[in-house]
């Protein structure tokens, strides 16, 4: 993983390091066909983020969040410990509806902007986002150019890190239009079996990420 913002000293940091993860995940009618594989992978991720805490020998405040969107954005659950977080059943996901994309993450970002650790150089943000398809349904970021700005300002910082997970041939547009990283951006195949390889690599992806913010990094350009 390529770090963006790291002491220059090389030395784990002496402040604790608070670390948000936000999981950002399409609730559209067509995921409904990996509807369990989306759930096995939410899980997963929580998993993942669990262990790494769970090892890490300065135990860095960590939290995570849940956001789907479908036609509206919901949240599911919000800046909870790992620890504290049972598994998500299969029930609680129910896809149907257009794709917010935009509203979904953007509100994911101004939300934590907006939180008491939103200004805190000793916190930093991490959103990922999975969609199967394209934007068509966002109300607040409707206008692009709003949702630009904003992941402008955010990634500015050098806090606040986006990685999205889209279908085959869309990288290339959103890499372009939000100038999002080009290593933060990746393909899927959109099928329950390319979605259980993708959470393989963003279990991987993420927990690189942890590890690094216990040296004091700051953000991604390659998750």
């Amino acid at each position: 993983m390529e770090a963006s913002t790291q002491p220059s000293d090389g030395v784990a940091p002496a402040v604790p390091q608070h670390t948000h993860i936000a999981l950002v995940v399409d609730r559209s009618s067509s995921m409904g066909s990996h509807r369990r594989a989306t759930v096995d992978a939410i899980n997963s991720n929580i998993e993942a983020i669990r262990s790494q805490v769970l090892s890490s020998a300065d135990h860095q405040l960590t939290t995570v969040s849940l956001v789907t969107f479908g036609t509206d954005v919901r949240t599911e659950f919000w800046m909870q410990s790992p620890n504290d977080l049972k598994p998500w059943d299969y029930g609680s996901y129910n896809p149907n509806g257009m794709t917010a994309l935009l509203d979904g993450v953007g509100k994911t970002l101004a939300r934590f902007r907006d939180s008491e650790y939103g200004n805190d150089l000793n916190s930093s943000f991490l959103v990922i986002a999975i969609t199967d398809g394209e934007e068509n349904s966002s109300i607040e970021y409707k206008n692009t150019r709003k949702f630009g700005s904003l992941l402008e300002e955010m990634q500015g910082t050098e806090r606040y890190s986006v990685a999205l997970m889209v279908p085959r041939g869309h990288r290339e547009v959103l890499v372009r239009r939000f100038g999002i990283p080009e290593g933060n951006v990746s393909e899927w195949e959109t099928t329950s079996q390319g979605l259980e390889r993708a959470t393989s690599t963003t279990r991987s992806a993420t927990s690189s990420y942890l590890k690094s913010r216990s040296s004091g990094v700051r953000s991604t350009r390659s998750f």
